[in-house]
């Protein structure tokens, strides 16, 4: 597939290009055109009616800010005092055991 430059403006004077580098999906749902494609500058990306929503590149910026703070408000999963990760030991030799 040759590359194609996605172009996105977001005012008159600005915008978001990258180059497609390959589609991975594309689709229309009841509700909008669903596009996955991968591009050398942002990786995997999630394009819907045209608009980029996510991509692989910059997931970080969306997840932590979504998951770290109920992750740390759920009693189970927050961490406790004390509370300390188990280690996995490497016996002589270089096998590795771990414990559970």
């Amino acid at each position: 597939m040759d590359k194609k430059i996605h172009h996105e403006w977001l005012n008159s004077r600005y915008g978001y290009f990258f180059t497609v580098r390959k589609k991975i999906h594309s689709c229309t749902t009841r509700f909008q055109k669903l596009d996955l494609v991968e591009s050398d500058e942002l990786g995997r990306t999630l394009i819907l009616d045209g608009i980029t929503q996510v991509a692989e590149k910059s997931e970080f910026q969306y997840h932590e800010p979504m998951v770290h703070p109920a992750l740390c408000a759920h009693t189970r999963s927050a961490p406790r005092p004390g509370h300390r990760r188990r280690r996995r030991r490497h016996p002589p030799g270089g096998a590795q055991i771990s414990r559970r």
